[in-house]
């Protein structure tokens, strides 16, 4: 979805303050369309607060004049509308703090699962206790399996 539209992408960053969980289901509706040309193969990532977690991730900086589309194909990506009653959303998009270990920190946009719908997928969630999704994709190549 992002290929040729970044000027950078860095990993090894980290979110403090969070937790990884694995959604696993058949249904991905929500991800289908032209738009996001993106099918996570049976699972996906879902990121909730926890002060006692982390979080891996890439910090992506975005080509300047794509930068308001492109956070407009992400935000439906995610689930996510400024202008939707906030029970509709299934993500939030925020600001927050991330770091690398030498210390470099930055201000990032996240997506994190809105509490009412990590309350409503509660059941169908399991902590993925690395923190760090691509891990986890590599060691479990198919999660539903």
């Amino acid at each position: 979805m992002l290929k040729g539209r970044t000027v950078q992408e860095e990993g090894d960053w980290w979110l403090d303050g969070a937790r990884l969980y694995l959604f696993a289901t058949q249904v991905y509706d929500h991800l289908k369309g032209e738009k996001a040309n993106y099918q996570p193969g049976g699972a996906y990532p879902y990121m909730v607060e926890d002060k006692a977690g982390q979080v891996a991730g890439h910090l992506i900086s975005l080509k300047p004049e794509l930068y308001d589309s492109l956070l407009v194909e992400l935000d439906w990506l995610e689930g996510y509308s400024e202008t939707a009653k906030a029970e509709e959303n299934e993500y939030i998009r925020v600001v927050r703090e991330v770091r690398q270990a030498n210390g470099t920190k930055a201000r990032a946009w996240v997506y994190l699962a809105a509490p009412w719908a990590f309350a409503r997928r509660l059941s169908q969630l399991t902590p993925i206790e690395s923190g760090d999704w691509l891990a986890w994709r590599k060691a479990n190549p198919n999660p539903e399996a």
